[in-house]
C-alpha cells in the first residue's frame, strides 16, 4: 500500500483488464509490473504514483556509473568509427557477433574470472526450470528454456543467471514489433532468474531477496538499453 494506491489490487484490476485475445504480449500476464512506461495501461493505472514508484526503484537498485579505463574507451571509439563505414542494412546475426559479443567481451569481465558467458541463443536454466514445474516425470518430452542472445551468471555453486541480452533486429533497428516482445521476453527472462535465486536459497528474510537484483540488456540499432529488476 503507498498511500491511497493498493498496488496489488491495481495490478489485479490490470490482470483481470487482460485482452482475450494476444494476451501474453502484456506484462500483467506473466505477472510482472512494468515501470518502464511503455505499456500503457499499467501507467494508467498507477499514475497518481508513477514518479514515486520509479524513483522508489531506481533508490533500492542504487545503479552507479563508474569510470572506464583508456583500453575501453579506445575500444568504443574505434568501433564508433567503424560504424561511420559500415555498410548497411545488417542483420541481427550480423550486429551480434561483429559489435554486440566483441563489446560485451571487451567491457565486462574479459577473462571471465568472476563471470560465465554464453554466447547466440543459449538457453536460460531458469525459464527452463520454471516450464518444468509440475510436468508429469513419465512425460519424457523435455521442455527447453527461452533462448537468449546473451546470458552471464555465477559459476560458483549452482550457476546462477544474473544477466541476460537480446539484440532486437540489425541496423537499422527491427521493426516496433519485435522490440516490444523481445522486450517482454526480457521481462519474463529476468523474472525466472529472480525466482530461481530464491529457490536456491530458501528460508531467507524477505528483506534479503529484496537486495537481489537481475539486468537484462536490449540493443536496438545503434543503442543499448539495460534494465534491471528486484
Amino acid at each position: 500500500m503507498i498511500d491511497e494506491i493498493d498496488i496489488a489490487k491495481c495490478f489485479s484490476s490490470l490482470r483481470k483488464s487482460l485482452p482475450k485475445t494476444n494476451h501474453e504480449v502484456h506484462p500483467q500476464y506473466w505477472g510482472i509490473l512494468d515501470l518502464t512506461g511503455q505499456h500503457k495501461p499499467t501507467k494508467k493505472m498507477l499514475w497518481k504514483k508513477w514518479n514515486y514508484l520509479v524513483d522508489d526503484f531506481r533508490v533500492d537498485v542504487g545503479w552507479k556509473m563508474i569510470g572506464l579505463d583508456q583500453s575501453e574507451l579506445d575500444f568504443f571509439d574505434n568501433m564508433e568509427s567503424y560504424l561511420e563505414y559500415l555498410k548497411l542494412p545488417l542483420n541481427e546475426g550480423e550486429l551480434m557477433i561483429r559489435f554486440v559479443a566483441p563489446a560485451f567481451n571487451m567491457s565486462l569481465d574479459p577473462n571471465q574470472e568472476k563471470f560465465r558467458k554464453h554466447w547466440s541463443e543459449q538457453q536460460l536454466i531458469a525459464s527452463q526450470e520454471r516450464r518444468r514445474e509440475g510436468q508429469d516425470p513419465n512425460n519424457e518430452r523435455a521442455r527447453a528454456g527461452q533462448k537468449t542472445d546473451i546470458i552471464i551468471d555465477l559459476p560458483t555453486g549452482p550457476a546462477l543467471e544474473g544477466f541476460i541480452c537480446e539484440v532486437s533486429g540489425g541496423l537499422p533497428a527491427g521493426c516496433p514489433k519485435k522490440i516490444w516482445t523481445d522486450k517482454l521476453k526480457l521481462m519474463v527472462g529476468m523474472r525466472d532468474m529472480i525466482n530461481r535465486i530464491m529457490k536456491t536459497f530458501p528460508g531467507l528474510l524477505s528483506t534479503d531477496y529484496m537486495k537481489v537484483v537481475v539486468f537484462g540488456c536490449q540493443v536496438i540499432g545503434k543503442l543499448s538499453y539495460l534494465k534491471s529488476k528486484q
